[in-house]
């Protein structure tokens, strides 16, 4: 039996999304429903077709025929738990600001709980003032994180192997959740 309804997970373009579908089954496993809101530049990395396989919906595209199952309010009111992962520093910093210029922002932004982060980026972009000033402000309005964790990952500026911030493994980022989900009961 699965532990929690309604799960509405962002996913935004990053190299970590090569790991997406290992995290998708976990999820899936935690959550009756699952729908995905990609960024526009996730289905330029990672096939559609084969986050089919995991989640009930994929709202792709504001060009879709059924236009009403894009609304930004009804989908973030549906939702018990929404989770962006992997989280760019891109979307942390148009959440953190205010700033909802696509599908994604404008239902995060709408949602009325405890959203959660799984930031994945260069250290260089973790570490950067401006960025970690915006996971202040987010947490300071109860926004959740899970990780990053600094590991060996591949690099898309380099195309090689470097420390990156990247989210946890799959048992680490499964047992974060379950922590935040307890909590808020």
């Amino acid at each position: 039996m699965k532990k929690y309804k309604n799960l509405l997970l962002g996913i935004t373009g990053s190299a970590n999304l090569l790991k997406l579908p290992d995290y998708l089954a976990e999820l899936s496993d935690i959550f009756e429903h699952v729908r995905i809101i990609p960024s526009p530049d996730v289905t330029t990395i990672i096939n559609k077709n084969m986050l089919t396989m995991f989640v009930e919906r994929i709202y792709a595209s504001h060009v879709e025929t059924n236009l009403s199952d894009y609304n930004h309010i009804k989908l973030a009111n549906w939702a018990d738990v929404f989770i962006i992962v992997p989280a760019t520093a891109n979307v942390i910093g148009k959440i953190a600001n205010g700033i909802a210029d696509d599908f994604l922002t404008t239902t995060a932004l709408s949602y009325g709980h405890d959203l959660i982060i799984c930031p994945n980026m260069n250290k260089d972009m973790w570490k950067n003032p401006i960025l970690q000033e915006n996971v202040k402000k987010l947490k300071k309005f109860n926004y959740k994180f899970i990780g990053p964790s600094l590991e060996t990952a591949y690099t898309v500026a380099t195309n090689k192997q470097s420390k990156q911030y990247v989210v946890p493994t799959i048992e680490s980022f499964g047992q974060q959740l379950e922590a935040i989900l307890f909590q808020e009961g």
